[in-house]
């Protein structure tokens, strides 16, 4: 049995994913990842986008370590093949259990898909894929008005709740309910005392940074952290669960981007953004650097890439790239953070 600390959810995008790739061995030795599965690069060739190109990706990035495979909901992050596995419930969600069956069924750990309409599809699901996985793991809304009549219902059906993740998905907490989160989230996770693998998980990061500071800079709290702190110290939980920085609710981005560099630290988040007549990456990671607040990782990748902006030599000009960079810290620094929990043994 292996014991894990940190459970960082990441979609399959290629920011995310390229931040993870650069993590070092130590970092990833604490984390157990949940990624959520969504399409390809679409292309002349490939206009669906197909979701294997994904999956091979994550088995390259993990080499041999376990993950926790769940699906988008994200309409625009989607396409056909997701659209069938999430929704098709016939004959136990055959659709996605034929997708599991090409996986190493060591490595994977497929989220269960729930439909209260089709009950016995979600008992025959579990029955067949407990079969084949050691472990299964189930999503749900921490405000969600029937959560404890679904967790019951899976408790039911899976029988054994040591072979259950159970995934509590707060999902985006501002900083003004931070402590209104703590109370509420207190509450539910000392109701699910028969669950003893059970996470919640949440993000603190804006969908604009300006929202907690100026135009061209600004610090904030991660609520992430404030809340999982609150919950070890408060309830049974021994692991740690968030969005690895990143915003969970899908949105439109309006007007240009402008140039900034996000700097993660354990319990906040400062940046700098620049037009590029005023300076753009260049400038933002100069300013990162000089910043009292800036606390160096040793041999990190993130941090690197900060360093060579600074220097003029930026090694990427997309919003991806430098999405990238501020996973590679965050993930870097949490899987340090939280290396004295008590952890969860799979």
């Amino acid at each position: 049995m292996e014991t894990y600390n940190y459970f960082p959810i990441l979609r399959t995008k290629d920011a995310e994913l390229n931040g993870f790739a650069e993590l070092s061995e130590k970092a990833k030795t604490a984390l157990l990842p949940i990624f959520e599965l969504t399409r390809g690069r679409r292309t002349k060739k490939d206009k669906v986008g197909d979701v294997n190109k994904r999956i091979d990706r994550i088995l390259e990035l993990v080499d041999g370590g376990r993950f926790i495979l769940d699906l988008t909901t994200d309409p625009r992050a989607s396409n056909k093949q997701i659209d069938n596995m999430l929704h098709d419930s016939g004959d136990g969600f055959k659709e996605w259990r034929t997708f599991l069956s090409n996986l190493n069924t060591k490595q994977c750990i497929p989220i269960i898909h729930y439909n209260p309409n089709a009950l016995p599809e979600v008992r025959r699901q579990i029955v067949e894929l407990l079969k084949l996985h050691q472990h299964l793991a189930f999503r749900i809304n921490s405000d969600n008005p029937e959560f404890i009549n679904y967790v019951d219902q899976i408790l039911a059906y899976i029988q054994d709740p040591k072979r259950l993740i159970l995934i509590v998905d707060a999902g985006f907490v501002a900083i003004s309910q931070i402590e209104a989160h703590k109370t509420q989230l207190t509450t539910l996770i000392n109701t699910l005392k028969r669950f003893p693998n059970k996470i919640c998980a949440v993000s603190g990061f804006p969908s604009s940074v300006t929202r907690y500071g100026a135009d061209d800079t600004g610090n904030f709290r991660l609520a992430e952290v404030e809340i999982g702190e609150h919950l070890v110290a408060n309830t049974e939980l021994r692991a740690y669960c968030d969005y690895s920085s990143i915003h969970p609710i899908p949105f439109e981005a309006f007007g240009g981007w402008v140039p900034r560099v996000d700097f993660p630290l354990d319990r906040n988040c400062y940046y700098y953004r620049y037009r590029e007549v005023d300076g753009g990456y260049e400038k933002a990671a100069t300013d990162v650097l000089a910043d009292d607040l800036f606390r160096t990782i040793a041999g990190n990748w993130g941090i690197n890439q900060i360093r060579s902006a600074a220097g003029g030599l930026p090694e990427g000009r997309s919003p991806s790239h430098w999405i990238a960079v501020r996973v590679n810290i965050h993930l870097t620094r949490q899987s340090n953070r939280v290396r004295g929990l008590n952890g969860i043994q799979l």
